[in-house]
């Protein structure tokens, strides 16, 4: 058993991996592509991190997050594996589209073979796995988008960003309706 060092009200100041590293010894923490797994909270940086690129396969990414696992002096207790599909296939094509259920294939195909690998090295009764999303997904029908940017340039207001924020200044003398 652990004992966690750190105050529970400071926890929302932390990531997963930074409070997995500070927490006792022996626990590290791995982020593969992982957004903002590279970056330093509280000076504390996972033992080992991967930056986002889209050319490395999702085989080689499992290949390198095993070697993390496996590694004899250092071996990850924490580790965060990120996969950009069926994001990407879903906001570009929708849902029902023949090459999102393609990348929805291929992501179980990769699933599949990181169960076959952690199998395959005597791990997979000491792993858990949590499998995340970062949100659900929707077709919408065009002709019910409400574009809010066109109202704000109507009444002299200025945006700055997109989805989901959006930044908006509005002209005082005008009002949105």
């Amino acid at each position: 058993m652990y004992k966690v060092f750190i105050n529970p009200s400071l926890y929302f100041h932390y990531t997963l991996q930074t409070l997995n590293e500070l927490t006792g010894s022996g626990r590290r923490s791995g982020t593969m592509m992982w957004g903002g797994g590279e970056f330093e909270f509280h000076d504390v940086l996972p033992t080992y991190y991967e930056l986002y690129n889209s050319s490395k396969s999702w085989y080689e990414r499992i290949d390198r997050t095993l070697e993390w696992l496996l590694d004899e002096e250092k071996p990850v207790n924490l580790l965060h594996i990120y996969f950009e599909q069926p994001d990407s296939a879903g906001h570009y094509y929708g849902i029902h589209a023949p090459e999102f259920n393609e990348q929805l294939k291929h992501i179980d195909n990769i699933f599949d073979y990181f169960l076959k690998q952690l199998a395959k090295h005597g791990l997979e009764n000491k792993i858990d796995i949590i499998v995340l999303s970062d949100h659900g997904m929707l077709d919408i029908d065009q002709a019910h988008l409400i574009n809010v940017t066109e109202d704000i340039k109507s009444t002299g207001g200025k945006y700055c960003g997109t989805s989901p924020i959006l930044q908006v200044t509005t002209n005082a003398s005008e009002s949105l309706s």
